[in-house]
C-alpha cells in the first residue's frame, strides 16, 4: 500500500465513525502546495507521516508545531504505527498557552495509566511538556489490525482530554479549547472538497505546478561547514536559529536558513521528526561538563543478578553524547555502502522474522573474552557459557534441561537452566539475533539456522570455554550500532533474552530510493558551547573535528580513547553547530583551538523582526534600535540586547504589562549586570524616568554620625535607585527612551 492509499484509509475510517456519530469530528488539511493538493491531512510524503486532531485549541507560542494534541499515522515499509502526541512549550507567553500547558500537565497521569508500556515524556529538564502514547504494537502488516487497536484507545483518550479541558476552564475560563464542532467540521471537509475539485483536472494540476515552479526558487544545495558557532548577544535567536541551520545541512538547502521562507511550524514538524530519526542530538555545555559526559567515562551500573538474588555495581565505559552521534554517523556510512538500488540491507527473513533476541558472546568489556565473539564470527555460531558439562541435544523443554542438569548437580532453581532452554528452545529458524557490545551498542546480527535437522549442537572439546552452540547466518559483523537508534531502551546485562518486535527499529535498516545517491547527514547542536571548559571537554579529539583530519580526509587522522583504548575518527557526515553568547564571554576570549577548527557566524539585534501591536503606543523597533546604540557607544556591539526579548509582546493579550514585565525581569537585571556599579549609565541608556537619585552631596551630611571624625570623609558621590517598570501608568517612560 502506496502513503495515499494509507491516507485514504485512515480518512475513510474516521469518516465512517462520523457517519455512525456526527458528533465525532476531526481535522483535515486546509491549506496545500505542490505535491499535497490531495492530500486529507497534515503531513509529508518523505517522512511518511501525517496527522489529525479532535479539538480546537489555540496554541500560537513562538516555533509552535502544529497542534497540541495530535494523532500522528507513519507508513514504513515494515508496516503501520499510530501515537497520540502532546506538546507545549513551558514557557507560555499568555493565559492562552498557559491554560493549554496546564491541559496536558492534568491529562499526562490518565494518558498514561492507558498504556504504561507505550508511554514516553520527555525529560523534565526539556524546554516543552512533551509526552506521547504510541501504538501496542511497533508496525502492524495490515491496516486494519491498527484500527482495531486504535478503535479501543482514542474514545478513552478522547474522554480524558475532554473531561481536563472542562476542569481547566474553570480555572481559565477565557480558555479556546473545545472539540471541533460539527458545524466547524462540515466547514473543513467542504474546503478540502473544493481542493480537491480544483485540482481534479490534471492539466490544471500541471499548470499549478508550472507556476509553484515559477514562483518558488528551487532547492538551492550548498556545502555547510562542518564547525559553526552562532555568536551574538543575549536575545539574538542564536538556539533560535539553530534550527534553520540543522534543517539546512540536513536536507542540504540553503533556503532553510531565510526563515521567511518556511512556517515555523513546518519547521518544528521536520526538525522533530529528525529528532526522533536520532540524526539531531542537543547538549548545554556548563561548567562542570566533562570529557567524561561528551566522549567517555567510566560509570556506576546498578544490575540485578542473572540468578535473580540481589543486584551487583559494576563500573562500566559509558559513551558520552559526542561518541554517540559519531558512532551513529559511522555506522550509517557504512550500511549505505551496503544498500543498493533502495533494496533493504536484509534479507526477507529479517524483517518477516517472528522472534529477536539478545546475546552476549562473552564480556566485551574482558579482552579474554574476545576470542569468543571471533570463534562465533569465523565459525558462524553463537555460543552460551552455562551448563558447560550438561549435554542439552535432544532436551526439548525446560523440565527435560532441569532433568538434566540436577542429574549433573546443579540446583533446580539454577539461573543456568532457563537461560539454556531460552538458547536451546526458544530460539527458531530463521530468527533474529542481536550481538551486543556493553549495554549499549550491537556488534553483529544474525539470522539462526539449522544444518540439517539440528540447530543445537554440544562440543565439550571445543576450542572456547563454553560447550553448547547454535548455527547462524550472520548478515552483520564488526559493527558498531548505537542501540538507541534500534531499539527503545538500553539492554540489559542479562546473557540472552527476547527483544519484542514492536519496539526494534527496522526502518534503520532500509533506505528510501531518493536518498540512494545522499549521505546521511548528522547534527550535533552545542547550546552555550563557551560556558564549557573547551580543553578539558573535548580533550585530544579537538584536532579530529578538522575537516582533513576527518574519516577518509586528506589527513585522516584517529585516536585512542583512555578508557576503552579503541581506536576513534570523527566521521566526514558529522555537523557541528554551537551557540555562543559574546556578554558572557568575548569570542577573543575562547580557547585558540576552537576557534581555529570553527567558522563564526555573527547574530546581532534585528529590531526590524518585532512586530508592532496595534494597541500599544511605543515603538518597539526604534526603542530598541536607540537602547542598542547608546549600548554600543558605551560597552560595546556585544552588549547589545536581543529582539526577541521583545517577541512576546506582540502575542500578549496585553501588551502594554507585557512591555513593562520585559524590562522588570529581563531588561533593567541585564543592564545592571552590564553596567555594575554605574546605574547613572543605565540612566544615560533609557532617561530619567528609570533611574533616579536617591541621595545626592548635598544630603551626605546628615547621613553619618556627627558626633565622630573620620580621616576619610565620604567624598561627594550620588546614590541611584532604580524604578519599577510595573509602577508605571502610562507608556510615556518607554516613548521618551527614543523621542
Amino acid at each position: 500500500m502506496i502513503y495515499e492509499e494509507y491516507e485514504k484509509k485512515v480518512f475513510d475510517w474516521l469518516m465512517a465513525k462520523h457517519e455512525q456519530n456526527p458528533e465525532f469530528t476531526f481535522s483535515v488539511r486546509q491549506v496545500a502546495s505542490k505535491g499535497a493538493r490531495k492530500d486529507y491531512f497534515i503531513g509529508t510524503k518523505k517522512s511518511n507521516y501525517f496527522q489529525t486532531t479532535f479539538w480546537d485549541i489555540h496554541v500560537a507560542y513562538p516555533g509552535a508545531s502544529g497542534d497540541l494534541i495530535n494523532l500522528v499515522f507513519k507508513f514504513t515499509n515494515t508496516g503501520y504505527r499510530f501515537r497520540f502526541e502532546f506538546n507545549q512549550t513551558k514557557d507560555p507567553h499568555n493565559e492562552q498557552n498557559r491554560a493549554a500547558l496546564e491541559l496536558i500537565k492534568a491529562a499526562k497521569e490518565d494518558i498514561k495509566q492507558l498504556d504504561e508500556d507505550n508511554f514516553y515524556a520527555s525529560p523534565e529538564t526539556n524546554k516543552s511538556e512533551y509526552y506521547h502514547l504510541k501504538s501496542p504494537k511497533r508496525s502492524y502488516e495490515k491496516v486494519e489490525d491498527m484500527f482495531v487497536d486504535l478503535e479501543e484507545i482514542l474514545p478513552q483518550l478522547i474522554s480524558i482530554v475532554d473531561s481536563r479541558i472542562d476542569e481547566i476552564k474553570e480555572e481559565y475560563p477565557k480558555m479556546h479549547a473545545h472539540r471541533i464542532t460539527k458545524d466547524e467540521f462540515e466547514d473543513l471537509i467542504k474546503k478540502m472538497e473544493r481542493r480537491f475539485e480544483k485540482y481534479s483536472d490534471t492539466e490544471e494540476e500541471e499548470k499549478a505546478d508550472e507556476m509553484d515552479a515559477i514562483e518558488a526558487p528551487k532547492k538551492q544545495t550548498f556545502e555547510p561547514p562542518l564547525n559553526q558557532i552562532l555568536y551574538g548577544p543575549p536575545g539574538t535567536g542564536k538556539t533560535y536559529k539553530t534550527l534553520n541551520h540543522a534543517l539546512a545541512i540536513l536536507e542540504n538547502d540553503k533556503r532553510y536558513l531565510d526563515d521567511e521562507d518556511y512556517k515555523r511550524e513546518h519547521l518544528h514538524l521536520q526538525f522533530n521528526e529528525y529528532k526522533k530519526n536520532r540524526q539531531v542530538r542537543f547538549v548545554t555545555f556548563h561548567p562542570s561538563f566533562t570529557y567524561e559526559d561528551f566522549v567517555e567515562g567510566i560509570k556506576p551500573d546498578l544490575t540485578t543478578r542473572e540468578e535473580g538474588e540481589g543486584t551487583d555495581v559494576s563500573y562500566i565505559i559509558e559513551d558520552g553524547i559526542f561518541k554517540d552521534i559519531c558512532n551513529s554517523a559511522s555506522e550509517s556510512k557504512k550500511l549505505k555502502s551496503k544498500k543498493v538500488g533502495g533494496r533493504p540491507l536484509m534479507p526477507e527473513e529479517f524483517f518477516k522474522s517472528n522472534g529477536y533476541h539478545k546475546i552476549s558472546l562473552g564480556n566485551s568489556n574482558r579482552s579474554e573474552d574476545d576470542i569468543i565473539y571471533d570463534y562465533c564470527m569465523k565459525h558462524d555460531l553463537i555460543s552460551i557459557g552455562f551448563l558447560n558439562d550438561v549435554d542439552c541435544t535432544g532436551a526439548d523443554s525446560l523440565d527435560e534441561i532441569r532433568a538434566r542438569a540436577t542429574e549433573k548437580g546443579y540446583d533446580s532453581t539454577h539461573f543456568g537452566i532457563d537461560a539454556m532452554h531460552r538458547f536451546k528452545n526458544w530460539m527458531k529458524e530463521d530468527q533474529v539475533v542481536f550481538v551486543s557490545e556493553g549495554l549499549s551498542k550491537i556488534r553483529a546480527v544474525g539470522l539462526v539456522k539449522k544444518k540439517g535437522d539440528e540447530g543445537y549442537f554440544y562440543d565439550p572439546n571445543s576450542e572456547l570455554p563454553y560447550s553448547h552452540f547454535r548455527y547462524v547466518e550472520w548478515i552483520l559483523k564488526d559493527v558498531e550500532i548505537p542501540i538507541l537508534d534500534i531499539y527503545h531502551r538500553k539492554l540489559s546485562q542479562q546473557t540472552i533474552y527476547m527483544i519484542g518486535k514492536e519496539h526494534i527499529n527496522l526502518d534503520y535498516f532500509t533506505v528510501q530510493e531518493e536518498d540512494e545517491n545522499e549521505e546521511k547527514r548528522f547534527v550535533l547542536i552545542i547550546d552555550e558551547i563557551n560556558r564549557g571548559n573547551i580543553p578539558s571537554i573535548f580533550g585530544e579529539l579537538i584536532t579530529l573535528l578538522e575537516p582533513d583530519k576527518r574519516a577518509n580526509g586528506k589527513e585522516a587522522t584517529s585516536v585512542t580513547l583512555p578508557y576503552s583504548k579503541k581506536t576513534f575518527e570523527v566521521p566526514s557526515n558529522l555537523f557541528v553547530i554551537g551557540t555562543m553568547n559574546t556578554a558572557d564571554r568575548s569570542v577573543e576570549a575562547l580557547d585558540v583551538a576552537l576557534r581555529r577548527r570553527f567558522n563564526f557566524t555573527p547574530t546581532y539585534p534585528e529590531p526590524s523582526k518585532i512586530s508592532q501591536p496595534d494597541e500599544l503606543d511605543v515603538n518597539l523597533t526604534e526603542m530598541l534600535r536607540v537602547i542598542n546604540d547608546r549600548i554600543e557607544y558605551l560597552i560595546d556591539k556585544d552588549h547589545t540586547i536581543g529582539h526577541s526579548y521583545f517577541m512576546n509582546v506582540t502575542e500578549s493579550d496585553e501588551p502594554e504589562l507585557e512591555l513593562k514585565k520585559i524590562f522588570t525581569n529581563k531588561v533593567l537585571p541585564l543592564l545592571d549586570e552590564y553596567f555594575y556599579g554605574q546605574p547613572d549609565k543605565i540612566g544615560l541608556v533609557l532617561g530619567e524616568d528609570f533611574v533616579k537619585v536617591k541621595r545626592d552631596a548635598s544630603q551626605s551630611g546628615t547621613l553619618f554620625a556627627n558626633n565622630f571624625k573620620s580621616q576619610d570623609p565620604p567624598a561627594d558621590r550620588i546614590v541611584y535607585t532604580l524604578e519599577d517598570p510595573m509602577s508605571f501608568h502610562s507608556c510615556e517612560p518607554f516613548r521618551k527612551i527614543y523621542e
